[in-house]
């Protein structure tokens, strides 16, 4: 009965810390991919459901075998999700936002599903032997390459629902949106096939005092100075602020993927495309810059990006 008593514990203790973690993760309907939180949650997840379930063929190894692989195949997990998002950055091109989530979680699958076979064929046919002692390790199934990449895209596909949706949901009922998705769902769609519309913007620095809450309409840009980040914003008033955080530019606009007034101009800029004014192109040394409403200094866009900004100048005057 103790023991009972003790395991009941210890399971309210890691759903309640589980829980705290996704919480403080979730960010407007989008669980920031570049925080190593997200890694350690696949890690433990991958660990948990092969250690629990035991499936296909570790069942028939003792536990320190078991554990080698799953230790293993939980690490290259989190490798593949890893190497996948490195190849599909950065996000802020166009052409990368339309096939983003087909092409990062395709390359994620694949490149777990070769790794882990790799992987789990090494060690069965040679370490476990000649490396770790062990003379009595089943052999692999014929079967075995086939039957891995079901279990892959199953364990994949399950952490990423169960992610992705405890994200979604939990962001718009702390924005007091709940009851509104339902419409937002088929009026105005993110690149993750989800709303995540709304007037006010967070932006977090690495310290956790470092913090801004501001409406949308407010926040003008964001620059990047050595390891810290200025964030230029009207306050009330309508008089002009900053706020400056220690973080990198990729965070940031991380911070703001989903929100489609901002715009990332040049690897030192996030602006506010509701506040373009105007753009030139200096043709002698072929620098474009852009200026914008309640700020001073012209911001410089780098060559590939102009003619979006001119295109949306265009936008706004017609």
């Amino acid at each position: 009965m103790d023991r009972y008593i003790q395991y009941n514990i210890v399971m309210k203790k890691l759903i309640k810390d589980l829980k705290e973690y996704l919480v403080r993760e979730s960010l407007f309907g989008y669980l920031m991919h570049n925080t190593y939180k997200t890694l350690i949650f696949i890690f433990i997840g991958i660990f948990c459901i092969l250690m629990f379930f035991q499936p296909y063929i570790l069942s028939n190894y003792d536990l320190k075998p078991q554990l080698i692989l799953t230790t293993g195949i939980s690490f290259l997990g989190c490798l593949s999700y890893a190497f996948s998002f490195l190849i599909f950055s950065p996000h802020n091109k166009k052409r990368w936002t339309k096939f983003l989530e087909i092409g990062l979680f395709g390359l994620c699958f694949l490149t777990a599903w070769l790794s882990v076979w790799l992987y789990t064929v090494i060690h069965v046919n040679y370490l476990f032997e000649q490396f770790y002692g062990y003379n009595d390790i089943p052999m692999l199934p014929d079967s075995f390459f086939i039957v891995l990449f079901i279990y892959t895209i199953g364990i994949g596909l399950l952490l990423y629902l169960i992610i992705h949706s405890f994200d979604i949901f939990l962001s718009f009922e702390k924005q007091g949106k709940s009851d509104t998705l339902l419409s937002n769902l088929a009026s105005n769609k993110t690149r993750f096939g989800y709303a995540s519309s709304t007037p006010k913007i967070t932006l977090k620095g690495k310290n956790e005092n470092e913090l801004l809450d501001i409406d949308i309409s407010q926040f003008i840009a964001a620059k990047s100075d050595g390891h810290y980040i200025k964030v230029f914003y009207l306050c009330c008033n309508k008089e002009f602020k900053q706020f400056i955080l220690r973080n990198s530019m990729a965070n940031i606009e991380q911070q703001l993927i989903n929100v489609e007034q901002t715009y990332r101009c040049h690897k030192s800029y996030i602006i506010n495309l509701n506040y373009l004014k105007s753009a030139y192109t200096n043709s002698i040394k072929k620098t474009s810059f852009l200026r914008l409403l309640n700020y001073s200094e012209d911001i410089p866009v780098s060559p590939k990006k102009i003619v979006f900004i001119q295109n949306k100048l265009s936008e706004k005057k017609k």
